[in-house]
């Protein structure tokens, strides 16, 4: 019994000496004890010359329902994902909702003047989302997830990613209501996504 004992003790010692000399950085996938890993790219230009989007995307999820400012309602929690794209002459808007306690989530789509995503630059243009270009914050808690991409005729991009607690979220976002009623008014969702809801 000794003998069995003091193998698997030095197996173990052999084990983890081998360990010892392994790097983990490409294995940590998600930070540990809440701790905050960042990937941002400092070199991300923080200032976009060109005002044409040709796509926009942006997924977000939130554990808990969305206040709107100036307004006694709120956005139910859950997935959702807003995305516009430039289509000729047109600018086609998506809006989908996953409260994620449904098997179908709440899906709008419509071809709207390209005037629409004008408006939807001026959006990023006041709100300076371009000084947060490139961050990527995320760390072990639960209840957010961002990711923000915005591409231009002229081939720059705008992206933001944030994934775990409200922390991951970076100084200067504007948060994802603005978006969210911008998208809904144009596609006149309100009814059906409040509405239901009994916001």
């Amino acid at each position: 019994m000794k003998r069995l004992f003091k193998r698997i003790f030095c197996f173990a010692l052999a084990f983890s000496g081998l360990f010892s000399f392994c790097t983990f950085s490409d294995a940590a996938e998600i930070p540990i004890d809440g701790g905050l890993d960042d990937f941002s790219n400092p070199q991300a230009p923080k200032v976009i010359q060109s005002n044409t989007i040709t796509e926009f995307s942006l997924q977000s999820k939130e554990d808990m329902d969305i206040d709107r400012a100036g307004t006694a309602t709120s956005f139910p929690a859950g997935e959702y994902i807003l995305k516009a794209e430039r289509k000729g002459g047109k600018a086609r808007f998506y809006l989908i909702y996953d409260s994620q306690d449904t098997s179908k989530p709440l899906i709008f789509k419509q071809d709207l003047p390209v005037e629409a995503l004008d408006e939807l630059q001026a959006i990023i243009k006041k709100k300076n989302l371009a000084a947060i270009n490139g961050s990527s914050l995320r760390n072990s808690a639960l209840g957010t997830l961002l990711i923000f991409h915005v591409h231009y005729d002229s081939g720059e991009r705008l992206s933001v990613y944030a994934e775990g607690g409200a922390a991951t979220l970076p100084d200067g976002w504007c948060g994802t209501e603005v978006f969210l009623e911008f998208f809904m008014e144009k596609l006149q969702a309100e009814e059906i996504l409040l509405g239901k809801e009994g916001r």
